[in-house]
C-alpha cells in the first residue's frame, strides 16, 4: 500500500508557548480569553481554585473548549497550550489557518502576562483508518526478513526518530516523528489506524535563556507547516 500525505486526514494540531517564572494571575487570564476569543472558545469553562504548592506549574489552572469540542485553549503557569481535535471523520481544519491564528492568541497573552517565552512547539497528527496498521509500518520501514519473522502478526508498531537541527538558520528545534497503530473514532465505534506525529519544538536547554519575540513566535508558526510537510514527505514520498 503507496500512502502519500494526501491519503491522511488531520488528527490533531498543537501550539506551545513555554513560559517560565510566570507569575499567573487565574482572573485575568480567564477574562482574557473569554473577552478577547471568546468566539472560539466559546465552550465550559473548567478552572482549578487558586493554584497552591501542591500543584505542579505545568498542570493547567483554566481549560475552554469550543462548544463543538474542535477547540481547546489551556492555560498554566509554566505553559498555553492551543489545540484542535478532531472528533468524527467529517471534521475539517487548515492547517495553516490554525498556525496563522494562534500568534495573536500567544501576543495578546504576552500583552496581558509580560510573560517570558522561553520554548516555542508545534505539533501535529495525521491519520488514515486499516483494518493492519502495523503491517503498513512493517511493510514500509522494516528488512523483508524482520517484517516476515519477528514483526509478523503484529497488533502494534512504532517508528521513533528524533533529530536536532538549526530551522530555518533561526531556531535550534527538536524533531520528533512517530509511526504508530492506534485507535481513532468515537468510543463505542473505534477504528484502528496509522498515526503520524511530528513534533517541532525548540529546545528545553534554552527555556531560560531565551525570550522570544512576538515576531520570531509569528515566524516560527509561518514556516513550520512547510517544513512538517517536508518531512512527511519523506516519510511517505510521492511516486515519480
Amino acid at each position: 500500500m503507496s500512502l502519500v500525505i494526501g491519503d491522511f486526514d488531520v488528527a490533531t494540531i498543537q501550539a506551545t508557548i513555554f513560559t517560565p517564572g510566570l507569575s499567573f494571575s487565574h482572573a485575568r487570564v480567564l477574562a482574557f480569553i473569554l473577552s478577547d476569543w471568546g468566539d472560539v472558545f466559546n465552550g465550559e469553562p473548567v478552572s482549578l481554585p487558586s493554584p497552591g504548592e501542591e500543584i505542579p506549574i505545568q498542570i493547567p489552572r483554566i481549560i475552554i473548549p469550543s462548544a463543538d469540542n474542535k477547540y481547546k485553549i489551556e492555560a498554566a503557569p509554566a505553559r498555553l497550550n492551543i489545540f484542535w481535535l478532531r472528533s468524527k471523520k467529517e471534521d475539517d481544519v487548515s492547517v495553516n489557518e490554525f498556525y496563522n491564528m494562534v500568534p495573536g492568541i500567544f501576543k495578546g497573552y504576552r500583552s496581558l502576562t509580560g510573560a517570558q517565552v522561553g520554548r516555542i512547539a508545534a505539533v501535529l497528527a495525521r491519520l488514515i483508518n486499516s483494518d493492519n496498521p502495523a503491517n503498513i509500518i512493517s511493510n514500509k520501514f522494516c528488512r523483508t526478513e524482520l517484517k516476515e519473522s519477528i514483526f509478523k502478526k503484529a497488533e502494534s508498531f512504532e517508528l521513533h526518530c528524533h533529530k536536532k537541527y538549526k530551522l530555518c538558520n533561526k531556531y535550534n528545534v527538536n524533531s520528533w516523528v512517530r509511526c504508530k497503530t492506534g485507535l481513532f473514532g468515537p468510543r463505542e465505534n473505534n477504528q484502528k489506524a496509522l498515526i503520524v506525529e511530528q513534533d517541532i519544538n525548540t529546545l528545553n536547554e534554552e527555556l531560560n535563556k531565551l525570550n522570544f519575540t512576538d515576531s520570531e513566535i509569528t515566524t516560527f508558526y509561518n514556516i513550520i507547516i512547510d517544513e512538517m510537510n517536508s518531512i512527511f514527505s519523506k516519510y511517505f514520498p510521492s511516486e515519480n
